[in-house]
């Protein structure tokens, strides 16, 4: 929302500069907090800035509104550039053609955060991965099933108020504009054009091929579908009386009280599940044997810490399967004494300190890459917590 203000009053302020520098500053933040809503946001009022070169009476494709949208962008590749010190990261992460969105997804809340009246209404999702979830919501489902109405119930559809002097810009059209730009982004979220048949143009595609979570690129769409029809609503709510009016104003009200309704049961959801176990990262809460093992650790003894069985999930080309409790016992000993460790649960981590981790697992007459790491004297934390260990994992155990 922040965001959207700012982008307005570039576009429309005589003072384009200040607020320029506002939205930059605002998009730079959100680039450091979660990489994926920067990038959509940008795209988003990218094309929106698109449009205003088409629209002689749009003033959006002031350059203010462009440098305020490629600045922050450019310094978020610099400084990782300037502080990334690992080479060779996966250029091709998996998971496109799983994580895109689908009819499914769109029409039906996930099953862990679903509320009585969703499910009632909407039956059972499948089985869906995460990351390909976006959930239009009842309240937008709403909306637009009584957008869709008006014609049928002979609504005056363009009975708006009128304003003396010269016509303002009209909410409801603006939102219009911004919903209609999303179309490109909500068409890339289901895959669009690579999936099922172009899958090798995503491969040649720099930094679009990034991006393995597509199905994240439909929000804007959902964002500006409610934008859109709440602001048509209100205004026709505003230039019609009695039953016409009560009827465009009433589906406001019931869109706002659903948005609330499964908000509440979504957030409550995942509050249940974040306080389900003890946050274990507080010393208080851990358990005798754990304090036992951290104890017994002597300070300063050891390079790094090699959990069993072992694992390394990250590099997406290169990977060993996640072991859960062989991740967590050597992530509370890792924190506790601060031990790194040997094996990781990441993303586009380095290929090439990849292939040197998995090859802790070759044969001891094979000569190890990683040793060029490490001095001779150097020891290393074995932790095995007793679990089954396949051949490769049992000979590090018994030369430790």
């Amino acid at each position: 929302t922040l965001v959207k203000t700012a982008s307005e009053f570039v576009r429309r302020s005589e003072q384009q500069l200040p607020w320029a520098l506002g939205l930059a500053a605002l998009l730079f933040v959100l680039y450091r907090h979660h990489g994926y809503l920067a990038v959509i946001v940008t795209g988003w009022l990218g094309l929106r800035w698109c449009l205003g070169l088409l629209r002689r009476i749009d003033r959006s494709w002031r350059w203010a509104l462009l440098g305020a949208l490629l600045l922050p962008f450019a310094m978020h590749r610099l400084i990782g550039v300037w502080t990334d010190h690992h080479r060779d990261r996966t250029e091709h992460p998996t998971g496109f053609a799983e994580y895109t969105a689908n009819w499914d997804g769109v029409l039906r809340p996930d099953n862990l955060v679903r509320s009585p009246l969703s499910h009632a209404l909407l039956g059972d999702l499948r089985d869906l991965v995460m990351e390909g979830l976006c959930y239009v919501g009842l309240g937008n489902m709403l909306l637009l099933l009584t957008g869709l109405s008006l014609p049928l119930l002979g609504l005056h559809l363009w009975r708006f108020p009128k304003a003396p002097g010269p016509a303002p810009p009209r909410a409801w059209q603006e939102a219009g504009w911004l919903f209609l730009c999303s179309l490109p982004l909500a068409m890339f979220a289901f895959g669009m054009p690579f999936e099922p048949d172009h899958a090798d143009w995503l491969w040649n595609l720099p930094l679009v091929r990034q991006f393995r979570a597509p199905g994240r690129f439909i929000w804007p769409a959902w964002t500006g579908l409610s934008l859109f029809l709440a602001a048509w609503m209100a205004a026709l709510a505003q230039g019609n009386t009695g039953r016409t009016r009560s009827f465009a104003a009433a589906p406001l009200f019931a869109a706002a009280a659903l948005f609330l309704y499964e908000g509440i049961y979504f957030q409550r959801s995942f509050s249940e599940r974040a306080v389900r176990h003890p946050n274990v990262f507080r010393a208080k809460n851990l358990t005798p044997e754990m304090l036992g093992l951290l104890a017994a650790i002597p300070q300063g003894r050891f390079r790094a810490i090699i959990p069993l069985p072992y694992f390394h999930n990250g590099a997406e080309d290169l990977m060993l399967p996640l072991d859960n409790e062989s991740l967590l016992c050597g992530q509370l000993i890792a924190h506790y004494t601060g031990i790194p460790m040997m094996a990781s649960s990441l993303g586009r981590t380095s290929l090439e300190e990849t292939r040197e981790l998995i090859g802790l697992l070759a044969p001891g007459y094979i000569r190890y890459p990683l040793a060029k790491r490490f001095d001779n004297d150097d020891q290393l934390l074995v932790v095995w917590i007793g679990a089954e260990l396949p051949m490769e994992d049992r000979a590090i155990l018994e030369r430790s």
